[in-house]
C-alpha cells in the first residue's frame, strides 16, 4: 500500500559544473577510500543536551581486513589537532570528536571540517548523538566527490504552528571545503535564513579547504531545503540534515536527520525500497524522491510522475517497491514519528539515502551503533535471488526464509536483526544493504556502503560515439571521440576488419573521452580500409569504416605519336586515370624536360575518384632523331608513377628517284590545317582529326603529271593505305573546314 504526495519545488534547469570522469585507475570506487572531509551539522540547538556518551563520534573499519594507520586532524579551539589511528581485521575503531566540533553558526564560515587521512582504503561513518535525538551517516572519500549536488531534508518543525518558537526546528544543509578558493553557488528550493522570505534567487560564497558552512531554511513557514541545488568550481563535501524532525510533520516526538549527500554525478536512476522494522507497529516507511533535472520521469507501483529540477515525490509504504527513473534521482527513506508529545515509545525518525543497484557492492564492513540505550538493530539487505545462497552474515549463512520478492525485479529483500557491534557481511553478487537502530524515543539510520562510479554520463548520454579519420603521407589515425554533453567516454573498440593497412589499439581507460589509433598503408599505391566497432560505457555503438588513401594513378601512352618532323611543334597526349576511391592531387612533368615537356600550366592535375585525363606533351624537333625522357607523377607525399616516351625528329626534306629516274629533293610543308594532324609512313598515310570537321574534308592525291591518282571524302580520322601507289613522288592535297594545304610526299619499294 501507498500514499503518494507530489510537492512541486523549486524549478531550474540544473547547469552542472561537470568535472571529467574519475580515471586514476581505481577498479571500483566507492565509498571507502583513503581521505575524507567530514563535518557534523547541528543536532537540536534548541535543546536536548548530551545523552551522557560522547556526542560526536567517527567509527573506522577496514575496507579488506588489512591493517590500516592514518590520522585525524582538524582545528579545535583555534590550535590544529592531529590524531593518529589505525585498524585491521574484522574490528572498528570509535573515535570521539570534541562536541566543540559540531557546526554552530548559520550563513557564515566556520574552521570546523574534519580531515582523514589512511595509507589503506577505510570505512568511516559519522555518528551525532543526544538525549532523544541521534542519526549516523556514511561518509565519502574525496576521490568520490564532485561539483554538484542536491539536498534532501524535510521540512521545519513547527510545533503547534507558532512561528519563531524557541522550541522550533529546522531543515538545513552543509558545505565543507576540499581545496583552497572554491566558489559554492546555491539555488535554493525555498527561503533560507537571513535573506528575503518572499525570494529564492540563487547566491554565492568562497570556501576554503577545512572551512564549513551551515545553512538554515528561513524559520517564518515550514520550508524544506529539500530541491536546493549546490554546484561549485572545485570538488566540496556537502551534507543533508534537519535539527530535529517530526514525521510527518508536528505528528508528536522529533529526532535528528544527517546524510552525507552523493554527489550527482554518482546517482542512479533506480533504487529498490525496503521498509524498515519499526519497532512501532502499522508505521509505514517514508521515501522521498528528488529530480536533478527537468522532465525526469519517475515511476514505480502506484503511478508514474515527471519531475522538474528540485521537485520531488513522496511515498508511503510498507512492502518492497522499485523506483525507475530516466534521470538520476536522489533517493531517500525516513522512519517516522513513533511518539505522540505526550507518550514516549522506542523508535523515531532517521534519513537514510538508498543507493541504486548499479552502486551495489559485494560485501561491506559496519556498525550497529555501540551506544547505550539503542537496543534493536536491523540491515535490510536486497539481493539479487541467484545469489541469496552466498549470503554470509559475520561468517554464517543467512536464512534464507527470512527473504520475500520484491515485485518486478529479480531481487530478494529482508529486513535481518543483528546484535550491536561491527559486522561484515558479503555475498557472490552485489547488494544493497541499509542499517538502522532504535532506542527510547531515538534511532538512527545510514546507507552501509556503495559503489561510487560516476553514472552521470551513462544515464544522460544519449549519443552513439563519433569517428573521424585524418592522415597525410601514407599514415593516418582514427579519431573516436565523445563529446557531447553527458557524453560517458568510449567503452570498448573493436576492429571488424583491415584491407591494405596495419594498425595498432593502444591502450585505454574506460570512460576516455578521445581515443587515436593510428595506421599505416602496406601498399601505398593502393587505398586502405578500417572496419570497426566502437562502444560507449551508455550502451549506444557505432559500427562504421575509415579509408586512407593510396596514390591510385595509372599512366598509358594512348594517344602518343612518335615521329615529328624536323622544326614542327606537336603535342599529344598521355592518360591519367586514377582507379581509387579518392580524388587525387598531382604534379606530371618531365624528368629531362629537353626534348619533350609538359606545359607548366598543365603539371597540376586533380583526377576525381575513379575518372581519367588527358595531359599534352609537346615535343621540341630542332634536334634530328631519337629523343627518350621519363614522365614523372608525383603526389605531395612523393609517392611516383613514371612513364617512358620516346619521341623521333625526322628530317624535313628527303631524296628519292621518280618513275623516270630524276632524283627529287622535297621539302615536307606542315601538312595539316588547324585541328588535324598528318602524319607520313612508308605505306601510308595518317590524319587525326583534334575535333570532328564541321565541313565536308577532302584529301586528293596527285602524280607527277597532275593527275589525280586517288580521292575521297575525310569524315574523320583514318589510315590510308598507300600500298597501291607506285614508287615516286606524289602531291597531296587536304582541304578541310574550308582550308587547304598541300605538300609533296615520296613513296618508295
Amino acid at each position: 500500500m501507498a500514499r503518494i504526495n507530489t510537492r512541486i519545488a523549486l524549478s531550474l534547469v540544473l547547469t552542472l559544473l561537470v568535472v571529467p570522469p574519475n580515471l586514476s585507475g581505481q577498479s571500483e570506487p566507492s565509498s571507502a577510500g583513503r581521505e575524507f572531509i567530514v563535518c557534523f551539522p547541528q543536532n537540536d540547538r534548541a535543546g536536548g543536551g548530551s545523552s551522557g556518551a560522547d556526542p560526536l563520534i567517527l567509527y573506522f573499519a577496514s575496507a579488506d581486513g588489512s591493517l590500516c594507520s592514518g590520522s585525524v586532524d582538524y582545528v579545535e579551539n583555534g590550535k590544529a589537532v592531529s590524531r593518529p589511528f589505525s585498524v585491521q581485521g574484522s574490528s572498528t575503531l570509535l573515535m570521539p570528536i570534541d562536541a566543540s566540533l559540531e557546526l554552530a553558526s548559520y550563513e557564515q564560515n566556520e574552521i570546523k571540517g574534519i580531515a582523514v587521512r589512511s595509507d589503506r582504503n577505510v570505512v568511516v561513518y559519522g555518528i551525532s548523538t543526544k538525549t532523544f535525538t541521534s542519526d549516523a551517516f556514511l561518509c565519502y572519500p574525496l576521490s568520490s566527490l564532485d561539483t554538484a549536488y542536491i539536498i534532501s531534508s524535510y521540512p521545519n518543525d513547527i510545533p503547534l504552528g507558532v512561528i519563531g518558537a524557541p522550541g522550533n526546528r529546522y531543515s538545513t544543509f552543509a558545505v565543507a571545503g576540499v581545496e583552497d578558493n572554491t566558489r559554492v553557488r546555491v539555488f535554493p528550493s525555498a527561503p533560507l535564513l537571513g535573506r528575503d522570505a518572499a525570494g529564492r534567487e540563487a547566491f554565492e560564497f568562497s570556501i576554503d579547504r577545512g572551512e564549513t558552512r551551515q545553512l538554515s531554511m528561513s524559520t517564518l513557514d515550514w520550508y524544506d531545503a529539500t530541491g536546493t541545488i549546490i554546484t561549485a568550481d572545485k570538488k566540496i563535501a556537502v551534507f543533508s540534515s534537519h535539527e530535529r524532525a517530526s514525521i510527518p510533520a508536528s505528528n508528536g516526538s522529533t529526532d535528528f536527520l544527517i546524510e552525507q549527500t552523493p554527489a550527482v554525478a554518482i546517482l542512479g536512476a533506480s533504487a529498490i525500497l525496503s521498509p524498515h522494522r519499526s519497532p512501532e507497529p502499522g508505521l509505514q516507511t517514508l521515501a522521498r524522491i528528488v529530480a536533478p533535472f527537468d522532465n525526469t520521469t519517475v515511476s514505480f507501483a502506484g503511478g508514474t510522475h515527471v519531475l522538474n529540477a528540485s521537485e520531488l515525490v513522496e511515498i508511503y509504504f510498507d512492502e518492497a517497491l522499485r523506483v525507475a527513473a530516466d534521470k538520476p534521482i536522489l533517493c531517500a527513506q525516513y522512519e517516522p514519528t513513533a511518539s505522540t508529545n505526550a507518550t514516549l515509545r522506542p523508535g523515531d525518525p532517521f534519513m537514510a539515502f538508498v543507493p541504486s543497484e548499479m552502486q551495489y557492492l559485494n560485501s561491506y564492513t559496519f556498525i550497529s551503533a555501540a551506544f547505550a540505550g539503542f537496543d534493536r538493530h536491523w540491515i535490510n539487505v536486497v539481493i539479487p535471488a541467484a545469489a541469496l545462497p552466498s549470503l554470509e552474515l559475520d561468517g554464517d549463512i543467512v536464512d534464507p526464509d527470512l527473504f520475500q520478492a520484491v515485485e518486478d525485479s529479480d531481487y530478494l529483500w529482508a529486513a535481518v536483526p543483528l546484535s550491536q557491534g561491527e559486522h561484515r557481511i558479503r555475498a557472490d553478487e552485489a547488494f544493497g544493504l541499509l542499517s538502522y537502530g532504535y532506542g527510547f524515543a531515538n534511532s538512527y539510520g545510514y546507507p552501509a556502503g556503495m559503489k561510487t562510479e560516476r553514472l552521470l554520463e551513462v544515464l544522460l548520454d544519449n549519443n552513439p560515439p563519433g569517428a573521424l579519420s585524418s592522415g597525410r603521407c601514407n599514415e593516418a589515425r582514427l579519431h573516436l571521440f565523445e563529446n557531447e554533453d553527458f557524453d560517458s567516454g568510449i567503452q570498448s573498440v573493436v576492429i571488424d576488419s583491415a584491407v591494405n593497412l596495419s594498425y595498432e589499439v593502444p591502450d585505454f581507460e574506460e570512460g576516455v573521452l578521445a581515443l587515436d589509433i593510428p595506421v599505416q598503408l602496406e601498399d601505398p599505391f593502393a587505398d586502405g580500409a578500417l572496419y570497426f566497432t566502437v562502444h560507449d560505457r551508455a550502451g549506444f555503438s557505432r559500427s562504421d569504416s575509415a579509408f586512407s588513401p593510396g596514390f591510385t594513378l595509372q599512366i598509358d601512352d594512348a594517344g602518343w605519336r612518335d615521329s615529328v618532323y624536323q622544326g614542327q611543334l606537336r603535342c599529344d597526349t598521355v592518360t591519367l586515370h586514377n582507379y581509387g576511391r579518392f580524388a587525387q592531387e598531382l604534379r606530371a612533368f618531365m624528368e629531362v624536360n629537353v626534348h619533350l615537356s609538359v606545359p607548366p600550366s598543365q603539371q597540376a592535375v586533380r583526377i576525381p575518384a575513379g575518372d581519367s585525363i588527358r595531359i599534352p606533351v609537346c615535343r621540341s624537333s630542332l634536334e634530328l632523331g631519337a629523343h627518350r625522357d621519363r614522365m614523372l607523377a608525383l603526389d605531395p607525399c612523393d609517392n611516383t608513377r613514371t612513364l617512358s616516351l620516346g619521341a623521333l625528329v625526322l628530317p624535313r626534306t628527303f631524296g628519292g628517284n621518280s618513275q623516270c629516274g630524276v632524283e627529287l629533293h622535297s621539302m615536307m610543308p606542315d601538312m595539316a590545317p588547324p585541328g588535324v594532324a598528318v602524319a607520313f609512313e612508308p605505306d601510308a598515310l595518317r590524319i587525326d582529326f583534334q575535333r570532328p570537321p564541321t565541313k565536308p574534308s577532302v584529301l586528293v592525291i596527285y602524280d607527277l603529271f597532275g593527275r589525280p591518282v586517288d580521292r575521297r571524302n575525310l569524315a574523320g580520322s583514318g589510315r590510308i593505305s598507300l600500298v597501291h601507289l607506285a614508287a615516286g613522288a606524289y602531291l597531296c592535297r587536304i582541304s578541310a573546314d574550308g582550308t587547304a594545304v598541300q605538300g609533296v610526299f615520296l613513296v618508295e619499294r
